[in-house]
């Protein structure tokens, strides 16, 4: 620890993966996370120093998390370096930036079965921080040790989506030639579909994934579909807002860009900007599957001479603008209601289905909140979204007036 925080820093991927990975510390975490989990059921009236030798799996297991998160930190700041020549606006959740020059190696042989042990273990502590969220509700003393915990996790779901990020192939080239940006089929690259086939293969030892002699699309196809299963669980039984935003992105990216039917995107975002949760902390960042769709319209529409494609690129471009400025607001509650409110607008749009249905339920959630400010009777009508409430019902009527505009060009 006090290595990584000193200036002479000049760790490589290798040591930080083996920080991330070790086997001796996963079985101390879970010990400890395990005792956290199971507080209701400890015994309350041992001895201090009983209590005291028995709460110690669960302080060292907050530690790991602690130092951890700064390991991850790093490393993800060495993967953003190294691709220094990646257009930046593809990469999701980059670190903050420092003055380290490191000497980096790229995405590699080391990296992709790093990464597939990473992502087994973040649906794993998901997991347990889901069931560490509802014991808190009763007993306030496991508050600071949830905010650990939370962080770590948050910290994990944003390593997986710079590396997730990266691997993806530019669509520019596609675009620039004319073709319709709802119908050509993206682009998946060697190292994207090998990262799926290595995530899926260690959820599930009984799923055969085809390996490189096998079919591609057919080994991508059955990955996507475990890992969506996964993931879609994890989402389901997710009560944190902040979490909930990341598995909303880490689905985009992946569904968006293995060619998989966008109608299975739609739902997953419906679940999401559908369900209640509580607001944690973590400051999520614009939907991936926004930014995405936005990008590829403003670009393609940016350079035309014409009077109709122009109006397209400023109307999409102020809405970015706009979803940008909300996005940047310090208070988590609000970058996590407008994540999940442009996520399920991006997914409808690109499964090019009808958009009213979809406005019409937001306009119905900005009626009856009204009514209930007016009438000071917060029960007796309920909103059709449960996130919609009076401190974010004029952001959500400002953000509906842009879908409305953005939509009809």
């Amino acid at each position: 620890k006090l290595y990584l925080d000193s200036s002479a820093r000049s760790i490589t991927n290798s040591i930080f993966w083996g920080c991330l990975l070790d086997d001796v510390d996963d079985l101390i975490v879970r010990r400890g996370v395990e005792f956290l989990v199971n507080e209701e059921s400890n015994d309350i009236n041992k001895s201090s120093s009983t209590a005291s030798q028995s709460t110690a799996p669960a302080h060292i297991a907050l530690f790991v998390f602690q130092l951890r998160q700064k390991v991850i930190h790093e490393l993800q700041q060495n993967i953003i370096h190294q691709n220094h020549e990646f257009p930046s606006h593809r990469i999701l959740y980059p670190p903050d930036e420092g003055d380290v020059n490191f000497t980096l190696l790229g995405i590699d042989g080391l990296t992709l079965p790093g990464f597939s042990k990473l992502f087994r273990s973040t649906l794993s502590f998901t997991s347990q921080l889901n069931q560490l969220g509802r014991i808190r509700k009763s007993m306030k003393r496991l508050e600071e040790s949830y905010s650990i915990m939370h962080n770590y996790v948050f910290s994990l779901y944003k390593l997986l989506l710079t590396i997730f990020s990266i691997t993806l192939e530019d669509d520019k080239s596609d675009l620039t030639r004319g073709e319709q940006i709802f119908d050509h089929e993206r682009k998946c690259s060697t190292s994207f579909r090998e990262m799926l086939r290595q995530c899926a293969s260690l959820m599930s030892s009984d799923m055969a994934v085809p390996g490189e002699t096998g079919d591609s699309s057919s080994s991508t196809a059955a990955s996507v579909i475990l890992i969506e299963e996964v993931l879609l669980r994890q989402l389901e039984l997710c009560e944190d807002a902040s979490i909930l935003c990341l598995i909303v992105d880490l689905l985009s990216i992946i569904l968006i860009h293995s060619n998989c039917s966008r109608a299975n995107l739609a739902k997953i975002t419906h679940v999401a900007v559908t369900s209640v949760y509580t607001t944690g902390d973590g400051r999520v960042n614009l939907p991936y599957a926004f930014f995405s769709t936005v990008r590829m319209i403003i670009d393609q529409t940016q350079h035309t001479i014409h009077s109709k494609e122009n109006f397209v690129t400023n109307a999409f471009s102020n809405f970015l603008q706009i979803a940008n400025t909300l996005q940047k607001s310090k208070d988590s509650e609000t970058t996590t209601f407008v994540h999940l409110i442009l996520s399920h607008w991006s997914s409808v749009f690109l499964d090019k289905k009808d958009l009213r249905s979809y406005l019409r339920l937001l306009q119905d959630s900005v009626r009856v909140v009204l009514i209930n400010r007016k009438s000071n009777d917060f029960e007796s009508h309920a909103s059709p979204l449960p996130i919609v409430s009076t401190k974010n019902v004029i952001l959500l009527f400002e953000l509906v007036l842009h879908m409305i505009v953005s939509s009809l060009t």
